[in-house]
């Protein structure tokens, strides 16, 4: 699972979304990180196509959808907290935030590997 994650935060997840149904996406991942019960909420900015993922006092985490892949980008790439072990541990929460929206619309096996706790933190 390991090589699994690394490969999707570098390269990106391969997944087909048809062209009519990007916006869709971004719509539904923003509405599905916002009710989320946690301190998390996402902003889509649709001029440069990505959902940004933060707390009220950090952005960890953008998503984009390019090339029939799913992308994920630091959020802010000369941020000084990006040494700091709990902004580490958030933008991977906000990591795998997407990939349970994701799962919940295509389930695979990833799924077997996400502790319960995080389904419960991104329970809706």
């Amino acid at each position: 699972m390991r090589e699994k994650i690394i490969k999707y935060l570098t390269e990106g997840i391969d997944i087909h979304i048809p062209e009519d149904e990007v916006q869709t996406f971004y719509d539904l991942v923003t509405k599905y990180i916002n009710e989320a019960d946690n301190e998390f909420e996402a902003f889509f900015f649709p001029s440069e196509e990505y959902v940004l993922i933060s707390d009220k006092y950090t952005d960890y985490l953008k998503c984009t959808y390019e090339n029939n892949k799913i992308i994920f980008l630091h959020a802010n790439s000369d941020n000084e907290f990006y040494r700091d072990p709990e902004f580490t541990l958030k933008a991977g929460l906000a990591f795998i935030g997407v990939l349970l929206f994701i799962e919940s619309f295509a389930p695979s096996s990833d799924s077997a590997y996400i502790s319960q706790k995080h389904y419960d933190q991104w329970r809706i």
